[in-house]
């Protein structure tokens, strides 16, 4: 938790204190103090995931529920990126849950029954 940021038209000095795992849920005080030169700022990003949200569970954040294999609840919906419950926003991860996604529904499509083929080869 930052304590103390310092700069006029830029940032000159930033304080941070540190939680350790076992004593954050008490917020009990740092182990101890940083002093940095830089902070990268995340904000909370509500996800974009109302499209679905009557066709696929989502959790309470709002986020898309998903499996290894970036299913959702619902066959043959799959969901990568920043709108489902995969642990870190970024955008290499979001790349990599995309093309996860994307070989999850080609097995998908693959498993799934063929069509009889139609009786003459003419179009229509």
């Amino acid at each position: 938790m930052a304590t103390h940021l310092r700069g006029e038209t830029s940032l000159e000095e930033a304080r941070f204190v540190l939680f350790s795992e076992e004593t954050y849920g008490l917020f009990a005080r740092a182990l101890r103090e940083l002093t940095a030169d830089a902070i990268f700022v995340e904000l909370g990003l509500k996800p974009n995931s109302e499209m679905v949200a009557d066709l696929v569970e989502l959790e309470p954040d709002g986020r898309i529920k998903i499996d290894a294999q970036n299913r959702t609840s619902k066959p043959g919906i799959f969901a990568a990126g920043d709108v489902t419950n995969v642990y870190a926003e970024q955008v290499l991860i979001a790349v990599g849950e995309g093309a996860k996604a994307a070989l999850a529904a080609y097995e998908y499509l693959l498993e799934q029954p063929v069509e009889e083929k139609a009786a003459t080869d003419t179009w229509r």
